[in-house]
This record gives C-alpha cells, sequence and structure tokens, in this order.
C-alpha cells in the first residue's frame, strides 16, 4: 500500500470484512453478512467472522468467485445532491436516484456516498470506494462534524439554542448540536453542526420546536466545505488540500 506522500509500508494481517471492503468489493455490513452466510471462502476454507487474513498471500472467493488481490485505485468527488433524488445507486419509490444523474453516468465506476442525506435535502455529499474511509467518516466515534444550512418560515428561540448545546432528547435519543443564526434578508437562515447521522435528525430537531424547515443544504463534512462553484447534480473530484484531510482521519 502507498501512502500520499508515497513511502511504501508492508501490511499483512487485515481484518477479512474490512478486506472485502477496501477493495471495493462490497460493505462492512454485507461483508459480515456473507461471511454468516458462509458464502466466503479463505484458501478454500469456509470464512469466519473476525478472521484476519494474509492479504499478499490469501485466496479468496464470495460464491466462488476469486476476488482479485489488487486494490483498484482509490476515487473521491464531492456531489452537489439535487433535491429530490434519493442517496442510493438504486431507483426506489418512483424518485431518481444517484445513478441517474448525468455526471454520475459518466464515471462508468461503482461508487458509495458517505452517509446519506434525504430525498428533500441537498448540499454535499462525498462519493468514494474507500469502504475504510466511509467507516471512518460515518462512525459516531471518530465524531466527524456535518454543518446544515437551514431555512425556516420562523424564527428559532434563542432558549432553544441553548437547550440543544446542553443536550436535547429525541424519541430515538440523546443530541447535542451547535445552532448558529445567519443573516438573511429573505428567510430565517440557521447554520447547524453536529456530528450524528441519525434519520432526518436536523428536520426532527427543528419539529421539536414546532418549527417547519423550507430548504436544508449540508454545506460541510469536517473539513471539506461544498464548493460554491457547483451546481446541484454536479461534481468533482476532491482536491489535494481535502485528500490530505481525510487521510488524516484514516
Amino acid at each position: 500500500m502507498e501512502t500520499p506522500g508515497g513511502a511504501e509500508i508492508k501490511e499483512s494481517k487485515v481484518r477479512l470484512h474490512k478486506w472485502l471492503s477496501i477493495v471495493g468489493y462490497c460493505s462492512l455490513r454485507k461483508a459480515e453478512e456473507l461471511i454468516r452466510q458462509g458464502k466466503v471462502l479463505v484458501d478454500g476454507q469456509v470464512a469466519v467472522i473476525g478472521q484476519d487474513i494474509d492479504e499478499s498471500q490469501a485466496a479468496i472467493s464470495v460464491n466462488g468467485v476469486l476476488i482479485p488481490r489488487t486494490t483498484p485505485a482509490k476515487l473521491y468527488f464531492m456531489l452537489y445532491k439535487p433535491v429530490g433524488t434519493l442517496t442510493s445507486f438504486k431507483n426506489d419509490n418512483g424518485f431518481p436516484c444517484l445513478a441517474d444523474l448525468a455526471e454520475i453516468k459518466k464515471l462508468k465506476v461503482k461508487l458509495n456516498p458517505v452517509g446519506r442525506l434525504d430525498c428533500y435535502s441537498e448540499g454535499l455529499l462525498l462519493l468514494t470506494n474507500d469502504g475504510q474511509l466511509c467507516h471512518r467518516l460515518m462512525h459516531p466515534r471518530y465524531k466527524v462534524s456535518k454543518m446544515y444550512r437551514v431555512e425556516s418560515h420562523q424564527a428559532f428561540p434563542n432558549q432553544a439554542m441553548r437547550e440543544i448545546e446542553m443536550g436535547l432528547t429525541l424519541d430515538d435519543g440523546p443530541v447535542s448540536a451547535q445552532i448558529r443564526p445567519v443573516a438573511s434578508a429573505q428567510a430565517f437562515q440557521y447554520d447547524i453542526a453536529l456530528s450524528v447521522g441519525r434519520n432526518r435528525i436536523v428536520r426532527r430537531i427543528f419539529e421539536h420546536y414546532g418549527l417547519q424547515v423550507r430548504r436544508l443544504i449540508r454545506i460541510a463534512v469536517g473539513e471539506i466545505s461544498l464548493d460554491p462553484k457547483l451546481a446541484p447534480g454536479q461534481l468533482r473530484p476532491l482536491s489535494p488540500h481535502e485528500l490530505e484531510y481525510l487521510f488524516q482521519i484514516l
């Protein structure tokens, strides 16, 4: 494996389910499922959960198909996800999905979204075939903050802002966030930063106080900000500076 600086690191032992994700075969969760189902063989033997392999020597097969040991080139993009598009590469419920976007079709490679944005939200979505990075960015342990710009028809109470910073309990557990007003002549706008990624969490925070979200845009993931030059549906490769930040997480 080669580091961003070009130095070669020799690695031998790695967890099997992580290896399947790293080489882009499937997600960590799917890899564990395949192993539990007895569909993964290591050197002809049925694999088990938690098994370590020597990635330079082991012959890994899934459903009888040998998986190449060579790791595909890692790709990293930022996408401006449009409103009305599912954060999925499968079309469900009649809504367009990521695979329907023209610029995604041009890539002709298998990528995974890092986290999710609900269908009616828009903004920054990272795409990559780096399974390990996906895991790190989404796992609560690493506390990677996400920043959202929220427009509402009503003002957010100052007391509620302080309450959220101290910690708010929703129906699926506690959450804390930082929320700040943004000067705007058109609507009540707020920037809200939090490091949890539960379903519709930003909208539910506003709904908890009886406020309706008119527009929700994710504007940053960690230190990576949505490129203002991107229009909805457009994407670009991450810059060297952005990649350096991601590699620090790894």
